[in-house]
């Protein structure tokens, strides 16, 4: 570095010559542009730089003009020069056009300035010859290097002049300068050199001299030395143009982006950077940079770090940065600041308030001078926009295994399908949605299996138990997701259950949460299902025999019936119901047989038209049935075969879904099995025999086939109120007795051949009006009619029911007065009673007088009847006289059926009567007073007493 004051000689001569004036040729880099500026020099004078210069002018102007006049009759040329500074910004045609600038003082080392060199002639006389001025030391002076020079004329406007500057040299011959108050001739010239100064600390003097011409007291004709000279001092003074920058980036910190964010959002981490940088020319000393953090900013202390230049390696600011809690001011003591130093601070932050923007400034302070003082404060303005949570929600429904949800999935789902419903949330941004809820009205069509609801935090699907986070109450789904972070996604899978059908469903999703949000249409999804119609269509077939008893067996040659059902279960209408059924082989079917029913069998049509036989395929075209719909169809076949199995199976096809086709197909099947009807029928010879009479029963065994039986049997056991006296058989042997007893080994009997078998018995003594016996016939072979297999013979015993009843003809006879006992009995049949006896004892105490009977003979209390036929009475009259014996008493009288042959469901049979004897009468006592006559009739009312008390008859049964 250069100390003290460097002069730089700029000295201007003028020299007049009278025998003309020599041109000096143009300068390579001279501007061919002139100006316009129609004025003479004494109306517009050269601009004045400051008020200083222009006092300064004057005054040398005043003072040439006074010596001039003193000293010398003989006018002469005053010629003076003047010099300038100026900064980089100046531009001589504008400043010649009028614009002002301000001379500079100080630069700093490396600046551009120009150095303005006026020449002008204050009169009163021209210069004649050369005027030439002498600038010594420009480029020769270490203080400068030269960029471009130009010169200028002013001959009442200005032009380019072509006068000549020689760096060299540092002279500068110029036109011939006429007064300033000289039209149409040069009064004024300009020498506009443009330089950078260099140094530092040092005064820089640049001095111009004028050589010609030389002052009076020289020799020459220039009356005014005070203007032959001027100076313009330059200070070099020290300059470190650091500047200062700030900005807000991404997290990495990595590569922070200039000029990085203007808007964060809240809660938004982010890293604050501040950036102090020298261009020069001189090294900065005690360099502090301070920023005052917006409340709306929460700094993370513990995580700030330096970088030293890029590229970037980030590490601890060891202690040279400090944050004042009071102020929420942070300060960066960097110190040093050399030239070409790039530092940075890395600041991390969080944004903590919303809806705001704020704008703050970093300021870099130092000790070292700066010519660029705007570089060293940079504001950055931040927005903060309100809370915006652009949240959104969807729903669809899938496939059931939940591993790929492809959206937006089913629009149709048949009747019992199961499947997921996916509910999805999706917060775009830009802020933290919280308190995050969906809700969902499931559908009354679909069931939920809230056992296995899953939620899944985004994708790729990893499904777990919401953990409580999913309510179902009634059919309203709450999901409280809570917070739901910037491009956090969470979805919830429902297994559901299609319960209905035949209808369309339509729900919407939505979504509520406590931050705002700028799109609320996001927030709601509706989505539409279609559940078609659904039939169960199902067919159900059966042989049956003719009277439509289901058979599960047949046998050769039978008429068996084939029934088919098709049914709609529902829940819909089916439509384009087909019924198909491929008859056997083994089963001839009538064509002409098939009925058809529409209403449950209520009718049935011959020639359905919707029936049609293709070979042997019959075809029924049902069309649409409603749902609870019944049809029959049934059909008449022959069995063909002897034995085997005959398979028929049905199908039914409809165009209505439904999700199982368990019971569209139906298989009947019957075996063919080797039969023979085995029938009996019994007989007995005499259905009405007597006691002791000989009976016989006749079995015969039959075989209606159609197969011939080897192994025929009848069972026949012998009943009650019979004694077996013989048997004799066509065939086999009928056995009585043994383990075998009342078993007839028939033995072989072909088809449509019978055994005959006659048993002899005698009637038993009456045990019962009816005896029948039964008997039983089959064999190895299927019976095909059961209903043959058991015959029965009754015979009616004798039966006699007698009835019997007794009277009195008087109830109250006295001692040794007669009356008639009267014993009746009657046959109600149905047979003739025979050996009829009855016992009917005289009472002790009574005296048997006679006695008289319709039939048979009274002796010894006995009455020996006989036979009473059927629908006759026997009547006997005992005549009896009671003695002293019995006065008193009540004597009662019965008589008793004693023998009968017959039976008589009633045995034995009695019947009595009472009667009333009273005492004899007394003697009347001396003191007795006779009863005055009433007219009462005392006695008869007494025998009526009596008589209600004895009874006239009395006739009871047991």
């Amino acid at each position: 570095m250069r100390k003290g004051i460097v002069f730089i000689l700029m000295t201007v001569a003028l020299a007049i010559a009278f025998s003309g004036f020599v041109t000096a040729a143009e300068p390579a880099n001279n501007d061919t542009s002139s100006l316009d500026t129609q004025s003479n020099m004494a109306d517009n004078p050269p601009p004045a730089e400051s008020d200083t210069q222009i006092d300064e002018q004057t005054t040398t102007n005043q003072q040439s003009t006074n010596t001039t006049n003193s000293s010398s009759s003989i006018p002469d040329p005053d010629v003076g020069v003047t010099i300038d500074a100026y900064n980089s910004t100046f531009n001589p045609a504008n400043y010649l056009g009028g614009e002002t600038y301000n001379p500079i003082t100080t630069a700093h080392d490396g600046d551009t300035v120009w150095l303005a060199i006026y020449v002008y002639n204050n009169g009163p006389e021209p210069t004649s010859g050369v005027n030439v001025a002498n600038i010594y030391n420009v480029l020769s002076s270490t203080d400068f290097t030269l960029n471009n020079w130009q010169t200028w004329y002013f001959d009442g406007t200005w032009h380019i002049s072509t006068s000549v500057w020689n760096p060299d040299s540092g002279i500068w011959t110029t036109e011939t300068l006429y007064p300033e108050d000289t039209l149409n001739e040069i009064t004024t010239q300009y020498l506009f050199i443009n330089a950078t100064i260099h140094g530092t600390d040092n005064l820089v003097n640049n001095t111009v001299t004028k050589l010609t011409p030389l002052p009076k007291d020289e020799g020459g004709s220039d009356p005014n030395q005070l203007n032959d000279q001027a100076s313009a001092l330059i200070q070099l003074i020290p300059d470190a143009q650091t500047s200062v920058w700030k900005w807000y980036s991404d997290v990495t910190g990595d590569h922070p982006d200039f000029p990085g964010y203007s808007t964060l959002r809240y809660l938004d981490t982010a890293y604050l950077y501040l950036k102090a940088n020298n261009y020069g020319p001189d090294n900065a000393t005690g360099v502090i940079v301070t920023d005052v953090i917006p409340d709306a900013l929460a700094v993370d202390l513990s995580n700030i770090k330096v970088s030293y230049n890029n590229p970037f390696t980030w590490v601890d600011p060891s202690g040279t940065v400090n944050f004042d809690n009071s102020t929420n001011t942070i300060t960066w003591r960097i110190g040093d600041l050399n030239l070409g130093d790039e530092f940075y601070l890395q600041i991390p932050i969080q944004v903590v308030k919303s809806n705001t923007t704020f704008t703050n400034t970093v300021t870099l302070n130092q000790i070292t001078p700066t010519s660029k003082p705007n570089l060293q404060t940079d504001s950055k303005t931040l927005t903060v926009p309100p809370l915006d949570a652009q949240t959104s929600v969807w729903k669809w429904y899938s496939d059931v295994t939940g591993v790929n949800p492809s959206y937006p999935g089913y629009t149709t789902l048949n009747y019992l399908d199961t499947a997921y419903l996916y509910l999805q949330a999706y917060n775009y941004g830009p802020d933290v949605a919280s308190n995050v809820v969906l809700t969902d009205v499931i559908p009354t069509s679909l069931g939920v299996d809230v056992s296995n609801i899953k939620v899944s935090n985004g994708w790729p699907f990893n499904w777990v138990s919401p953990a409580g986070s999913v309510n179902l109450i009634g059919n309203t789904l709450t999901w409280s997701i809570g917070t739901l972070n910037s491009n956090g996604n969470y979805y919830l899978q429902i297994p559901v259950h299609v319960l209905k059908s035949n209808v369309t469903i339509n729900n919407t999703v939505t979504e509520t949460q406590s931050t705002p949000t700028s799109e609320p249409s996001w927030q709601t999804a509706s989505s539409s299902i279609n559940i078609p119609p659904a039939a169960d269509v199902s067919i159900a077939k059966q042989f049956t025999d003719a009277s439509g008893n289901p058979i599960t067996t047949t046998w050769y040659g039978a008429n068996i019936t084939g029934v088919i059902t098709v049914t709609n279960h529902g829940p819909d209408g089916a439509s384009n119901v087909v019924m198909t059924d491929t008859m056997p082989d083994n089963l001839v079917v009538s064509t002409s047989s098939v009925l058809t029913s529409y209403n449950n069998g209520a009718t049935w049509i011959s020639s359905d038209p919707n029936v049609s036989w293709v070979l042997n395929q019959l075809t029924w075209n049902i069309g649409n049935m409603t749902s609870g719909a019944n049809y029959l169809l049934k059909f008449n076949g022959t069995v063909p075969v002897h034995q085997g199995t005959i398979n028929n199976t049905a199908n039914v096809t409809t165009s209505t879904y439904y999700p199982t086709h368990l019971h569209n197909s139906s298989t009947a099947s019957v075996d063919v099995v080797m039969a023979a009807d085995m029938g009996v029928i019994k007989t007995v010879d005499d259905i009405t025999p007597a006691i002791g009479q000989i009976v016989t029963y006749t079995i015969v065994a039959t075989n209606y086939g159609p197969e011939n039986a080897s192994d025929v049997w009848v069972y026949d056991l012998l009943p009650e109120g019979v004694t077996f006296l013989n048997a004799v058989a066509s065939q086999g042997e009928y056995f009585v007795t043994g383990a075998n007893a009342g078993w007839w080994h028939v033995g072989v009997l072909n088809n449509t051949l019978s055994a005959v078998l006659n048993i002899n018995c005698t009637v038993d003594p009456a045990l019962g009006s009816m005896v029948t016996n039964t008997a039983v016939v089959g064999s190895e072979l299927f019976d095909q009619n059961m209903a043959n297999n058991m015959g029965s013979a009754t015979f009616l015993e004798p039966v006699a029911d007698l009835d019997l009843t007794v009277a009195t003809s008087n109830p109250m006879p006295k001692v040794g007065e007669q009356f008639c006992y009267t014993v009746t009995v009657t046959n109600d049949g149905p047979s003739n009673a025979t050996n009829v006896i009855i016992s009917a004892p005289i009472p002790a105490g009574l005296t048997l007088n006679n006695w008289w009977a319709s039939t048979g003979t009274y002796a010894n209390g006995l009455w020996n009847i006989g036979t009473i036929p059927n629908g006759t009475s026997a009547v006997l009259k005992l005549y009896v006289t009671p003695t002293a014996a019995v006065a008193g008493n009540r004597v009662p009288f019965t008589a008793t059926i004693t023998s009968l042959d017959q039976y008589d469901p009633i045995i034995p049979y009695s019947a009595s009567v009472n009667v009333q004897i009273p005492k004899e009468n007394a003697e009347v006592s001396a003191k007795t007073v006779p009863m005055q006559a009433t007219g009462t009739p005392l006695v008869p009312l007494a025998l009526s007493a009596l008589s209600i008390l004895t009874g006239l008859a009395v006739s009871r049964r047991r």
